[in-house]
């Protein structure tokens, strides 16, 4: 059983009261998917859009439509996406990320699913903060030596030079890590040359 609250590194928006009780600060949105098939709307609770491609998608409805929402996300069928929700744009149409989804699932009651759609888009963050960051710049994707008290220079230098994007949604606080390898070195050495950050 996955969801949203314990999923590891998904912002989920939920905040405290200061008095011990959480409440949510989470908006609900309908996504329509229409495909040569037919339309089929659900209520989304998570969406994280770059461009015209929806990355994070968290949707809930009758099992048969969720389920086909999901499979037409693993698909290579052509579909479109409308999203009405508050600051997005109902008349703007969204496709699916052509590196494919993990998906997440849960039953919540007898005829009724959660399905939590990440895309498999290099780079992509589910959660903006420092930590995660700082975890993307120690994949594979990268071999510029780091240290771990250069992390607040290095992510303000990326949001500066437009490396580091926060997504457009709702329901979580997704971003795009869009640096290449040579980005990240230039980053880093001129941060030493300038002294911003220095080799301890």
């Amino acid at each position: 059983m996955v969801t949203v609250e314990n999923l590891s590194g998904l912002s989920s928006g939920t905040v405290a009261d200061g008095e011990g009780d959480n409440t949510s600060s989470r908006q609900l949105g309908r996504i329509s998917c229409t495909t040569d098939d037919g339309r089929i709307t659900l209520w989304a609770d998570i969406v994280a859009l770059e461009g015209e491609s929806i990355h994070v998608l968290s949707v809930m409805g009758a099992e048969s439509a969720v389920k086909a929402v999901a499979a037409i996300l693993h698909s290579e069928g052509k579909a479109r996406f409308r999203i009405e929700a508050e600051g997005i744009n109902p008349y703007v149409e969204f496709g699916k990320e052509k590196d494919g989804y993990c998906v997440y699932k849960h039953r919540a009651s007898l005829n009724h699913w959660h399905f939590l759609c990440i895309s498999k888009k290099k780079g992509l963050l589910t959660c903006m903060d420092e930590a995660s960051v700082w975890r993307e710049l120690r994949s594979e994707r990268f071999t510029t030596p780091l240290l771990r008290g250069w992390s607040p220079y290095i992510v303000d230098e990326l949001k500066d030079r437009e490396l580091l994007l926060r997504l457009e949604g709702f329901g979580c606080d997704a971003g795009l890590l869009a640096a290449d390898n040579d980005e990240l070195d230039e980053i880093v050495t001129d941060g030493l040359k300038f002294q911003k950050i220095v080799i301890e």
